[in-house]
Formats: structure tokens, C-alpha cells, sequence
């Protein structure tokens, strides 16, 4: 089973771009939480540099057996490594997403 955990509709399509199935979000999201921090005197072309650091991640349930879930690029990163369940797509930034495929971090 393959559960949606992002607020995107996501469409798996074929070599064609025909749709041959759907994932519906779940109405729960993982998200990786985060805080930025702004490097003091550091820019590009006077635009301030700040760096993500990791904090938690919100949202994301147990691992079960024969559940996969589709997340968040940044929350599969996060846990690259940590979890073999977590799949994602590549988001255009629309509230629809088409792909021919999972990706996994």
C-alpha cells in the first residue's frame, strides 16, 4: 500500500502521459520543521545568506510492513539512510503532480 502524505494529488503516468493511477493526499502531511540562520555580514549581491538547520520532522507515521509513503523531497532526504519506506516525486508546483516515477534520497 502506498500512502499519500503530501497536500498534492499525485499521478503516476506511463511512457505516453497517460494516467494509469492515481494517490489522493491522505489529509496527514510530513513535513521537515526547520529554522533558518542568517550568516551576520555574508551576502550575494547584497541578498543576506542564511543555512536550514534540521529540526524534526511533523507528521511522518511509524513505519509499517508493506506500507510505503510519499513525502516531502526534504523530509525523504532528512532520512536517507534512516528509513527504506519513503518515496517522492519531482513537484512542477502545481497542486497536481504527473511522473512515471517514485524517486527515492
Amino acid at each position: 500500500m502506498i500512502v499519500n502524505l503530501t497536500p498534492n494529488m499525485i499521478i503516476i503516468i506511463d511512457n505516453r502521459g497517460n494516467p494509469v493511477h492515481s494517490y489522493k493526499p491522505s489529509g496527514i502531511i510530513a513535513r521537515l520543521e526547520y529554522e533558518q540562520i542568517i550568516f551576520s555580514g555574508i551576502e550575494a549581491e547584497n541578498i543576506p545568506l542564511a543555512q536550514i538547520h534540521n529540526k524534526k520532522i511533523q507528521g511522518l507515521p511509524p513505519q509499517k510492513e508493506n506500507v510505503l509513503y510519499i513525502v516531502d523531497p526534504l523530509v525523504a532526504y532528512h532520512l536517507k539512510g534512516q528509513r527504506d519506506d519513503l518515496l517522492f516525486v519531482q513537484d512542477d508546483n502545481s497542486h497536481t503532480i504527473q511522473t512515471d516515477r517514485f524517486l527515492i534520497p
